[in-house]
């Protein structure tokens, strides 16, 4: 097949977009030290073996505390919770999980798993590990679709669910006019092996989410949906589409009009205000200030 002078330029334009967006959240061993040097106590580090995969994971907290397990998107890394893992105002409550994905970080090895309940099935360990204490799980962006797995999947063992900047409506899967050029395969041996991850997810996404379209009904956990109205990455009409299909769950959909995709790192102080809430929700009667946005 031939490729024209001009693919070839948007492609290499692509390849530099996309990488120079990427690096801006890599840490280096290095970088993570240092941070946690000047930040508080750095947290102990974890893997385990399951399915013919090794999971990687940062842990922070007393055992004895219910337990908050992060889900990062993709691509992502368990450092991009690092701001929730010493916050001692979350630790004087939670034990705090940070996961790297399969296919991403330290959990690297055996490369992109594009589907959703095997994503799921292979975080599932960490949920019969901490059993004993009730369980939040966060999810954001292709990460709050697994996050929302782990529940439907765990009615009894997870307590709660907050899903941020949830990739999750079929329909409204986005593509830019680099995804196709960046997904060939001249674009794979241009580009780092977490952004191919990540567009191996992307090219399956829609599919994963028709099939995850029964699970939503099985999630009966308390939820927090948190949409920002400046989101560029997935549609804001998530929130909306969330929202809709929560039909068996108590659940709260607060729409931030000022902020974009991250708002984990835009607005950590919003996050952990609705963890608290969401910790605190009433487990048989539920007040008007929980009741499902309009």
């Amino acid at each position: 097949m031939k490729i024209k002078l001009y693919e070839i330029i948007l492609l290499l334009f692509a390849m530099v977009l996309m990488t120079g967006c990427y690096k801006r959240f890599v840490m280096s061993e290095k970088e993570i030290k240092a941070y946690y040097k000047t930040h508080g106590p750095e947290p102990q580090y974890f893997s385990y073996d399951t399915l013919n995969r090794s999971i990687f994971y940062a842990h922070a907290g007393d055992c004895n505390l219910p337990l908050l397990l992060f889900i990062h998107g993709a691509p992502g890394r368990w450092y991009g919770y690092k701001q929730f893992l010493n916050d001692s105002s979350l630790l004087k409550h939670f034990q705090i999980i940070s996961v790297d994905r399969p296919g991403y970080g330290k959990s690297a090895k055996g490369g992109a798993l594009v589907s959703i309940k095997e994503q799921a099935l292979l975080l599932q360990p960490i949920i019969n590990q901490y059993e004993q204490v009730p369980i939040f799980v966060i999810g954001r962006s292709y990460g709050a679709p697994i996050a929302a797995y782990l529940a439907a999947n765990n009615q009894d063992k997870v307590k709660g669910l907050m899903l941020i900047s949830n990739a999750a409506a079929p329909q409204l899967e986005k593509f830019w006019w680099f995804s196709k050029p960046a997904h060939s395969a001249i674009g794979k041996m241009l580009l780092r092996k977490p952004l191919n991850v990540a567009g191996d997810e992307k090219f399956a996404h829609q599919k994963e989410l028709e099939l995850m379209l029964p699970k939503w009904k099985e999630i009966m956990q308390p939820t927090i949906v948190l949409q920002g109205g400046k989101d560029v990455i997935i549609s804001p009409e998530n929130g909306h589409f969330t929202d809709s299909v929560l039909v068996n769950a108590p659940h709260q959909y607060i729409f931030l009009p000022e902020n974009g995709h991250l708002i984990s790192s835009e607005a950590p102080d919003t996050v952990i205000k609705y963890l608290f809430i969401l910790k605190s929700w009433p487990e048989t009667s539920y007040s008007s200030e929980f009741s499902p946005a309009q």
